[in-house]
């Protein structure tokens, strides 16, 4: 039995990469709940070099991952088509990033995992 509600909302993107629906979507789910007392924040990616970040956008915070892949799959930079492949396997079942992301939830006390998209998990 859960006593205590701790929500991550998951996304490849969110604030400030606001590229779609989506993204929107998450941070409304977001908000929503946050106005109905719940714990709640938005976890999404980063390229690998960027770290973990935090920032808060409309009073939803959001916790930016790094991504454990060959490329950040959202700049505007040519890829191979070698690289995408390689990209695509990658994501069909990234362990590393799983796991990465189950430690990572698990440390925070997250409870309840709503992912609006699983690219990059």
């Amino acid at each position: 039995m859960i006593d205590e509600r701790k929500i991550a909302i998951y996304n490849l993107n969110t604030y400030p990469e606001m590229s779609g629906g989506s993204e929107r979507s998450c941070l409304e789910l977001a908000k929503e709940l946050i106005r109905l007392g719940e714990d709640v924040r938005v976890i999404s990616l980063n390229p690998f070099l960027s770290g973990v970040n935090f920032l808060q956008y409309e009073g939803v915070r959001i916790e930016k991952l790094p991504l454990l892949n060959v490329y950040w799959p959202t700049s505007k930079k040519k890829k191979s088509f070698l690289r995408k492949a390689i990209w695509n396997l990658i994501d069909i079942a990234n362990l590393p990033m799983s796991i990465y992301l189950a430690m990572y939830l698990k440390k925070n006390g997250i409870n309840i995992l709503h992912t609006n998209n699983i690219k990059g998990v």
